[in-house]
């Protein structure tokens, strides 16, 4: 997890106060559920990580900032808005006091598969979380047949285009895996687990209920 936290794509940011606290109350509130789990925080090292996101439109989302996951407590302060993302030139465009987390790809790449399902299937809350425990056993289990998970490649690294395209890869193979378990196992990134919802609820109980 040694480059956890850094962001790797072309980020076009314009510093605006823009995220109000109505717009995360409730995301904020399981994000601090989440964090006094342990599934988002830092490492040894002092770096951030664990991310949640909430859908704002059809194309747009909100999403906790980068350099973040160590922070016990966020505020507004600490989330800003994606306006426009390009996955195969690594672009995004954000608005906010904090750039966007280096994991904005992954979760755009959720956001812009959930009609590879059915146009009628939810997906307005991604979770990303961090368990090293849970991530291996997951993997084990899936190895053994006793669950039937989306895993993505170990090629794949975070933050990246390889990880985004291969989320929506897995959605247009794997459909129904996801919308059993709305979780994805990230193989090439170590610890690294994303659910999702159709609310906030749903995407942090899917997470919580596991580690539980």
């Amino acid at each position: 997890m040694t480059e956890e936290g850094y962001v790797k794509f072309i980020c076009d940011f314009k510093k605006k106060d823009c995220v109000s606290s109505d717009d995360i109350k409730e995301m904020n509130e399981c994000r601090q559920k989440l964090y006094d789990s342990g599934l988002m925080g830092a490492t040894e090292e002092g770096i951030g990580f664990g991310n949640i996101s909430i859908r704002d439109s059809f194309t747009n989302f909100i999403i906790s900032g980068t350099a973040t996951g160590n922070i016990s407590k966020l505020s507004e302060k600490d989330y800003c808005k994606i306006i426009d993302f390009d996955i195969d030139n690594n672009y995004v465009k954000c608005e906010g006091l904090v750039k966007a987390s280096s994991e904005t790809l992954t979760h755009a790449a959720v956001y812009a598969s959930s009609e590879i399902i059915d146009e009628d299937f939810e997906i307005n809350v991604v979770v990303h979380v961090h368990n090293h425990k849970l991530w291996g056993q997951l993997l084990a289990d899936e190895l053994a047949g006793k669950i039937d998970i989306a895993i993505t490649s170990k090629d794949a690294t975070y933050g990246t285009p390889e990880i985004a395209n291969e989320i929506i890869r897995l959605f247009n193979e794997d459909k129904e895996k996801l919308m059993k378990h709305k979780l994805i196992v990230m193989a090439g990134h170590e610890d690294g687990i994303i659910s999702f919802g159709k609310d906030v609820k749903e995407a942090t109980d899917i997470i919580l209920n596991l580690l539980n």
